[in-house]
């Protein structure tokens, strides 16, 4: 019985934690998520899901490491936005297939795209 109360304890400890970096990091719809918020989000999640998994990670060790997380989070977006270069390296750029009811079939081919007709 008492091992389900420490994982019920690391449980809700790590989601309040998370709930709360999540916060700090700001919110975006899912339309604004770039790969790296996606991975990001689910990197922090991992970090949770370990310490409550596995007993040999203590509680102090896993918040240490998210806290890490979210200040290397933080300081890749500060730079994003003093560097344009870095910005396209982390965010990229769409790649438009049909523009003005035609489809740009030389960028089209790039992708594995089997309702594409070339």
């Amino acid at each position: 019985m008492e091992g389900i109360l420490i994982t019920i304890y690391r449980t809700v400890l790590g989601f309040a934690f998370l709930l709360l970096l999540m916060r700090l990091l700001g919110k975006k719809q899912l339309g604004e998520l770039t790969f790296f918020n996606y991975a990001t989000g689910i990197a922090m999640g991992n970090i949770i899901g370990d310490m409550v998994v596995h007993k040999e990670i203590t509680v102090w060790e896993s918040l240490a490491a998210l806290s890490f997380w979210v200040i290397s989070v933080f300081f890749i977006e500060f730079l994003n936005k003093r560097s344009p270069l870095l910005s396209k390296l982390t965010t990229g750029q769409p790649t438009i297939l049909i523009k003005k009811d035609s489809s740009c079939r030389k960028r089209s081919k790039n992708f594995n795209c089997p309702w594409m007709i070339y």
